[in-house]
């Protein structure tokens, strides 16, 4: 796997801005190069790094420039220790992360049913509207129907109760 970065992106991907700069500093010097590497590889890819071989080499250098640190330190960064997992949870909230509450789950069931499925079928079965959206594709059509007939066929026959 080729770990180089264009110019353009290193600089604008892997560059502290001067809020992280505070926020690497405030830990201890031995993490500091680790920290930074997780923060800006998050940033980057959408997911924390797991070992420092799959941090880019040209972003690590220059994260320990930024830092005045050298590269090699990163050796000494356990990424599957418990100070890793913290770290990583304390970039979450460095970035403005939180765990989705019961009206944010419910606000963004409504958006997606009107900005991304417009048409989308609001589900005779209440159990499935919430976790099944159908889009536009026929293929998704169809097997939208197919989702319909297996709730109809497992639920009591309403003409059976009324008699």
């Amino acid at each position: 796997m080729d770990r180089s970065i264009p110019g353009g992106d290193l600089i604008g991907r892997w560059s502290l801005s001067f809020a992280d700069i505070d926020f690497v500093n405030s830990k201890p010097a031995l993490t500091r190069l680790g920290l930074a590497a997780q923060r800006k590889f998050f940033a980057s890819l959408g997911f924390f790094a797991t070992d420092p071989g799959s941090i880019p080499t040209d972003g690590l250098s220059y994260l320990a420039e930024q830092l005045g640190v050298e590269a090699g330190e990163i050796a000494g960064y356990d990424f599957s220790s418990r100070t890793a997992r913290r770290h990583c949870a304390e970039i979450l909230i460095h970035l403005g992360y939180h765990r989705m509450k019961r009206g944010h789950r419910a606000q963004l069931t409504e958006w997606s049913a009107g900005e991304l499925c417009p048409g989308g079928h609001r589900g005779a079965d209440r159990r499935l509207s919430g976790r099944f959206v159908a889009s536009q594709h026929p293929r998704a059509q169809v097997r939208h129907r197919s989702i319909r007939q297996l709730v109809s066929a497992h639920q009591p026959d309403r003409a059976a109760g009324d008699g």
